[in-house]
């Protein structure tokens, strides 16, 4: 779940807690993994946006893989690629998707482990 590390961005997060916790009777297996997309290249606003996503255990798992606000995430998808495929390559931005992508799919797959051996 993306979230921007911006005070009008945040204060979705009781909306969205609210989505989660209709959905939850549907799929009460649902993992939620939330980081912060369009991170800042300085200033305090991407940490203390971490600690507010941070608070809110119970219903997503806070991943520390900042996606930055780069241009060649928006110059890829707006022309259809993933930024795995797009030219000219930006190592930072494949970098960040690639990290966040390992994140998620390690988590997955250890729960899938755990599911086994439980």
């Amino acid at each position: 779940m993306p979230f921007s590390p911006t005070s009008v961005d945040l204060w979705t997060d009781a909306n969205v807690i609210a989505l989660l916790k209709e959905a939850r009777p549907f799929n009460p297996d649902m993992r939620v993994y939330a980081f912060i997309n369009k991170a800042f290249s300085s200033g305090s606003d991407n940490d203390d946006a971490a600690a507010i996503l941070q608070e809110h255990p119970d219903y997503w798992q806070y991943l520390e893989t900042p996606i930055g606000n780069r241009k060649a995430f928006s110059s890829a998808f707006g022309k259809g690629y993933a930024i795995t495929e797009y030219t000219p390559k930006d190592a930072k931005a494949t970098h960040e998707m690639m990290t966040l992508y390992r994140h998620i799919f390690d988590a997955e797959k250890t729960q899938k482990l755990r599911n086994i051996s439980a």
